[in-house]
């Protein structure tokens, strides 16, 4: 014969909730919780360490700078080197700066392709000229079809070639 139980007996054991089960899952989540406390306040304590530790590699100095005089000479060199070395960066990147703008410039759309394509322009009316009856699918009259095309084209067809330089 079995024991009886009790029904609050028989939903925590359906359940799967015995004490026991219940007072590890409380332990582990209290050793979890402790545990990511610890890691915060040292990953604090690391962070304040290092932002009280303010030297010459944090700063950038300059000759004239009153904190300038007050360092040792080691440090005014790799201040100076710092210095140097962020110009350098800076100028690096206006030229690059310079090199894009100008590659920009060139692409479709400017003057170079304008001129690109009066030389077309006058190339196919040199064809159509040597072709001065065409019929429908030959090749004059593709020619022809290809100036109607360029001269129709508003983009490239402009007398206003400073306009498109900029």
């Amino acid at each position: 014969m079995t024991p009886h139980r009790s029904p609050s007996a028989d939903r925590q054991r359906k359940a799967g909730l015995t004490h026991k089960k219940l007072l590890g899952f409380v332990v582990s989540a209290v050793v979890t919780l402790g545990s990511l406390m610890w890691i915060v306040s040292l990953s604090s304590r690391i962070v304040d360490h290092q932002s009280n530790d303010v030297d010459a590699r944090d700063v950038s100095y300059a000759p004239g700078d009153p904190e300038f005089d007050r360092l040792s000479r080691s440090e005014k060199v790799e201040a100076l080197r710092r210095e140097a070395a962020r110009i350098d960066e800076d100028l690096m990147w206006r030229r690059s700066y310079r090199l894009r703008e100008r590659r920009r410039r060139n692409q479709p759309g400017t003057y170079e392709v304008h001129e690109s394509w009066k030389r077309e322009v006058e190339n196919l009316e040199k064809q159509v000229k040597a072709f001065p009856n065409p019929v429908p699918g030959s090749i004059g009259w593709d020619v022809r079809e290809r100036l109607k095309e360029l001269k129709a084209d508003p983009a490239l067809n402009s007398s206003d070639r400073e306009s498109l330089r900029d």
